[in-house]
């Protein structure tokens, strides 16, 4: 079988914009030839939608802001009224490299059993070039190995490293009521319930001046809050799996302790142990 899609095996990929207000970045964009593109645009007042509407872009207009996670929902919920096979996102302040699809649909063909493809990519602030990457080669990575390395750090990266097919999407369709940490458990939800390949291919690029919202995460306090937070529902749901009961409880300690290291030189948000506790036996 020639392993080589064809262009019209890119049917079986929709790459979704969740946009609002980025003009600039829309400007700049430039679609890949045979690629579906579709953008929904959460209010936007500054032309972002026509922008990519005159570029050949299927724009989705909300005339009230659906929110910022209500608006990556809404992405996928339209996906899953299409017949596409993978959804991608890209966001404003994201770049998808030349050849990226043709990368993503010979990994498909190759590990059927992955409902998530997680890839690399490069990460631009302020002009200093990144490569992210968690692995040292390709390959599938099952839930229970998926969970426990999730307890230790965000091994998903950022939306512009993810690709999910439809099966996984049709379980798991909803977004988490944490903020800054959202995407990581949407990516830790499937991830427990489906195998994920890690694709040792760089297939885009995060430019950190396009996106305000990061420059916010990286600065503030909460960030890393919601973040063991999420390392503590990945382990419960790595205990889950295995009933490793021994790992989970020596690892539940370690994220308690490392966030009360952490906040310890933020006193006005400073919380007690016992309320830590309290957040982590709910997950």
């Amino acid at each position: 079988m020639d392993k080589i899609p064809s262009i019209s095996g890119l049917n079986d990929i929709a790459v979704y914009i969740p946009l609002y207000n980025s003009a600039d970045w829309c400007k700049g964009f430039m679609p890949l030839p045979g690629i579906n593109y579709y953008a929904s645009d959460n209010a936007s007042t500054d032309g972002s939608g026509d922008i990519l509407a005159k570029k050949g872009v299927t724009v989705i207009r909300h005339q009230q802001s659906v929110g910022r996670v209500g608006n990556w929902e809404f992405c996928i919920n339209h996906f899953i009224g299409t017949g596409y096979s993978w959804f991608k996102w890209l966001f404003a302040g994201d770049e998808l490299f030349e050849g990226w699809e043709i990368a993503v649909l010979e990994a498909a063909n190759d590990y059927p059993e992955a409902k998530l493809i997680i890839a690399e990519f490069d990460i631009d602030i302020n002009g200093t070039n990144f490569n992210w990457e968690m692995f040292d080669k390709t390959q599938v990575v099952q839930p229970a190995d998926a969970m426990k390395k999730a307890s230790y750090i965000n091994w998903f990266g950022s939306p512009i490293s993810t690709i999910i097919h439809r099966d996984a999407l049709l379980k798991h369709n909803r977004f988490s009521d944490l903020d800054w940490a959202a995407d990581m458990v949407f990516c830790v939800n499937i991830a427990s319930s489906f195998p994920t390949l890690y694709l040792k291919k760089k297939i885009g690029a995060f430019h950190s001046k396009y996106r305000n919202y990061y420059t916010a995460h990286v600065s503030s306090p909460f960030s890393f809050m919601e973040e063991a937070i999420t390392y503590n529902k990945a382990l419960k749901l790595y205990g889950q799996l295995t009933k490793d009961n021994e790992f989970c409880d020596k690892r539940r300690l370690e994220i308690s302790n490392e966030l009360l290291y952490r906040m310890n030189p933020v006193p006005h948000v400073a919380i007690k142990e016992s309320f830590l506790k309290k957040i982590f036996k709910k997950l």
